[in-house]
């Protein structure tokens, strides 16, 4: 359905901060990038489409329990949203100023997104 909402030339894309499709992380006195993105993960083998992650977090004491789907196109669906960066729902569902999408989305097995990232084959991450 999101693709035909795409060729119909709706773009569910939240703006430019939902790129680039690798996470910024700050190490010391900069940021590293961390190659990798959801569709390198589906690519891989490593995440299906249609798999469901869920998000799990106290927030001002309450439990909060968050859940996307990847798509067959390397995006998470959220809300009815596509992003190709986790980062985003996870900040605008636990309605947070900044989290880091990649440890806070994890799999039915319990791996987060970063865990999966971290078994890309070498030279395969985007």
């Amino acid at each position: 359905m999101l693709e035909a909402l795409r060729v119909a030339g709706m773009d569910l894309q939240l703006g430019a901060e939902d790129d680039p499709e690798s996470e910024k992380v700050t190490s010391g006195k900069g940021h590293t990038t961390i190659p990798g993105t959801i569709g390198d993960l589906l690519g891989a083998g490593l995440l299906q489409a249609g798999s469901r992650l869920v998000a799990e977090r106290e927030v001002g004491g309450k439990q909060i329990r968050l859940e996307c789907e990847v798509s067959a196109s390397g995006e998470l669906i959220f809300q009815g949203v596509a992003y190709r960066n986790p980062t985003r729902p996870a900040v605008l569902g636990f309605d947070l100023k900044s989290t880091n999408g990649w440890v806070v989305w994890k799999t039915d097995g319990g791996k987060t997104l970063a865990e999966l990232r971290d078994q890309l084959p070498p030279g395969s991450a985007s």
